[in-house]
């Protein structure tokens, strides 16, 4: 088997050559691996579940993410924070939410007044026109969805606790209390 020596000065771009050499075919001892930068392995080429497997903090290594032990680091003692809470930053606004619910993420959802969609959210009120995303932030998850689909488009029921909700194409048309 031919071998090639290369003579790097600058200790880093060894290192960084041996990643790249050893990122396809070889293994890893996941501590040394963890000395090295994230966005260093992340331009080497690591995906975000590689990542995951070599930066795991210690409370998920030790069985999982303690909110009471983190919130006494912080020195915080009451968190009131609620899905669809809406707080103003300058000229932004973050909305909370629950990031495991893909509507979250929808990219296709725009607010077109976002007044009164943010007015709508804060009040926990539901409305006509509203988009599933909004009717997440105000109401949270439904219990239960129903969807129908035809050549004229998708609709839904979403059911919760003190009623129903009815999506045609991804907007509200009616509830029912």
């Amino acid at each position: 088997m031919p071998v090639t020596y290369v003579n790097l000065t600058h200790i880093a771009r060894e290192k960084e050559l041996n990643i790249r050499l050893n990122k396809n075919l070889g293994e890893w001892d996941m501590s040394l691996l963890a000395e090295f930068n994230q966005s260093v392995l992340s331009d080497i080429g690591f995906t975000r579940e590689e990542l995951d497997e070599v930066f795991v903090p210690d409370d998920v290594q030790s069985g999982g993410f303690d909110l009471t032990k983190e919130l006494k680091k912080l020195d915080i003692h009451n968190a009131s924070v609620q899905k669809g809470d809406v707080y103003r930053l300058d000229e932004s606004r973050l909305m909370c939410g629950d990031s495991t619910i893909e509507l979250n993420f929808d990219e296709r959802n725009e607010w077109a007044n976002q007044e009164t969609m943010i007015k709508g959210v804060t009040e926990r009120k539901i409305a006509v026109g509203m988009s599933k995303i909004e009717i997440v932030y105000s109401l949270g998850s439904p219990k239960d969805i129903s969807k129908t689909t035809s050549s004229g488009g998708t609709w839904e029921q979403w059911v919760y606790s003190g009623g129903y909700i009815y999506f045609d194409n991804d907007y509200v048309t009616s509830y029912q209390n």
